[in-house]
């Protein structure tokens, strides 16, 4: 399955896509996914999923290797629709808004 990443919207002009997130008791729901950029907001629900099977296909690759170090192999993790904005931030679907760390270019 393709995996369709959406751009840096346009100011006055935040698009919707949908991300992948965790929730925990220590910071609540958060995305899970950033790189140089920002957040990883995918263009619609089966590209987040594509990503989050991805994700686990990787995680059982190194297990099978050797080369697992610990930790669990389920992610937890899930896809949120989220409203992303040209400076980077999200609004998630529990109206929660969420900064990427560091600068966003």
């Amino acid at each position: 399955m393709n995996i369709h990443r959406l751009p840096l919207p346009l100011p006055d002009h935040p698009a919707h896509g949908w991300c992948l997130y965790l929730s925990d008791r220590w910071d609540g729901e958060c995305p899970q996914e950033q790189d140089e950029l920002g957040f990883l907001v995918y263009a619609d629900e089966a590209s987040a999923y594509a990503a989050l099977a991805r994700e686990l296909r990787l995680r059982l690759k190194y297990f099978e290797e050797g080369r697992w170090h610990g930790g669990s192999l389920e992610t937890r993790w899930y896809p949120m629709p989220v409203l992303w904005f040209a400076d980077g931030h999200l609004l998630d679907s529990t109206n929660s808004e969420q900064w990427p760390m560091g600068t966003f270019r």
